[in-house]
């Protein structure tokens, strides 16, 4: 049998799904695509499979596969390092992942599939064993804990499949009380960054069995602590706005190039002086990408016609600069001497050593006058010391959308930044068109009824 589950596994051909969704017919006659092993399991055979007929790969061609961001495909990766079921092979700039010797991949299984027997013979004999927190009747109730942008046509849809407990007219953010008051009677949670969602929180929700995030993070989720308490998880790909943010990064690239919003409002006062707008060109420039996750390859899209040069900052040994259709990344001599314009997007964890923090450390590298254009969450800005660059000429021009995660002790400095000549400070509204509203509307609905009609197809673990 054990022979018979593993030439399966490793001899189908791939298909473009989620990682999970590509094996579960395996174990189908079994009813517990919930169990937290069986599906961590499943997601461990599909991409074992995928690398073995593929005779290794590399992360994008995992990316690609699956469906998924670059983040979550490194996690799945490393959880397959960690158990030496995969080895790196270095091919050119890139690192292909292969499969490692059939010897330890039977041997691990083996006894993964020991452990899961015996949790399936536990569950045959003993009644009291529950895996499943699902209701026996009647519908599932859904909590839309804080704001949430809900389409009418998806809440008729989500009602024939659930109770609502609707807070999607309140605030965004809210306190880890409001959210435990809200979601305590839920079987499931519809979080769109609420709030730090912390194993506390997670601990005093005995009624709950899926979160769904409205977005495609899930780091403000204590994940091991929702494995802990069994509780399913699920997310939205970046595509529901990654044309939108792209669009935004050049909206406020053009507005800070061309002062068109101030002139317009003298003209308003009966001033009609164009000499006071004398403004650059985007073409010529050196735009820096600060960032190698999915949306940058669409940022670098709508770049190539502009008559712009492109560098991209990567410190991801891992990464590899010909998808992006550059021959190399820039150094950091090439970034802070050479660069126009710095765009810092979607930056992840490994990018912190550099520009997690915009402090003096970072601005004084600058060699050359540049404008900053951002749509990341920082988790520091020296505001002061940006005040002193503006004046000096050495950056010409701020661009920052994160104005809630402004530091309660960094207000007053960021205030007196928004104030100066060609700043801007939004909040947060570099994603947000009707058209990412509608898409993040369809992605979630699609995983609320897929669970509700016991889909797992879609879930996280």
């Amino acid at each position: 049998l054990l022979t018979l589950l593993l030439w399966s596994i490793l001899s189908r051909k791939p298909q473009r799904a989620a990682l999970r969704a590509s094996s579960r017919e395996l174990l189908l006659s079994i009813a517990l695509d919930t169990c937290t092993d069986y599906t961590i399991l499943m997601e461990e055979m599909a991409l074992l499979r995928f690398l073995k007929q593929n005779r290794g790969a590399s992360v994008y061609e995992v990316m690609k596969e699956f469906g998924i961001k670059r983040t979550a495909a490194l996690y799945h990766l490393d959880e397959l390092l960690n158990k030496s079921l995969i080895v790196i092979y270095k091919k050119g700039r890139s690192n292909l992942f292969l499969v490692a010797e059939t010897e330890k991949v039977q041997e691990y299984f083996e006894k993964k599939i020991a452990q899961l027997q015996e949790g399936f013979q536990q569950l045959a004999t003993n009644r009291e064993y529950k895996v499943v927190k699902a209701r026996t009747s009647g519908k599932l109730t859904l909590s839309f804990v804080n704001y949430y942008d809900l389409q009418a046509e998806d809440r008729g849809a989500l009602a024939s499949y659930y109770d609502i407990i609707d807070y999607s007219d309140t605030q965004l953010y809210i306190s880890p009380e409001e959210f435990i008051k809200r979601a305590k009677d839920a079987d499931v949670i519809v979080n769109n960054y609420a709030c730090e969602t912390t194993e506390e929180i997670i601990s005093q929700l005995p009624q709950t069995q899926y979160m769904h995030l409205s977005t495609h993070m899930y780091r403000y989720v204590d994940v091991n602590a929702l494995r802990k308490y069994r509780i399913h998880l699920s997310n939205i790909s970046y595509t529901y706005k990654a044309t939108a943010v792209s669009e935004y990064l050049l909206a406020q690239t053009f507005s800070l190039l061309r002062n068109t919003v101030e002139a317009a409002e003298q003209v308003r006062t009966g001033v009609n002086e164009f000499r006071y707008f004398c403004g650059e060109q985007l073409r010529g420039k050196k735009v820096i990408i600060f960032g190698t996750e999915i949306g940058t390859r669409d940022l670098v899209e709508l770049l190539r016609g502009l008559g712009v040069e492109i560098g991209i900052y990567c410190e991801d040994p891992k990464q590899d600069p010909t998808v992006f259709g550059i021959s190399h990344f820039a150094t950091k001599e090439e970034v802070f001497e050479t660069g126009d314009i710095f765009y810092f997007s979607w930056t992840g964890d490994e990018y912190k050593a550099l520009v997690g923090k915009i402090d003096r450390v970072f601005l004084d590298m600058i060699k050359r006058p540049v404008y900053f254009v951002s749509v990341y969450k920082h988790h520091y800005i020296d505001y002061q010391r940006l005040r002193e660059l503006l004046y000096s000429g050495m950056i010409r021009g701020i661009a920052l959308d994160s104005y809630p995660e402004i530091q309660e002790g960094q207000l007053q400095d960021a205030k007196r930044l928004m104030y100066l000549p060609n700043v801007l400070i939004t909040p947060d509204i570099g994603w947000y068109t009707r058209d990412s509203v509608k898409n993040m509307n369809a992605q979630t609905t699609q995983r609320l009824i897929a669970y509700a009609e016991g889909k797992t197809e879609f879930l996280l673990f």
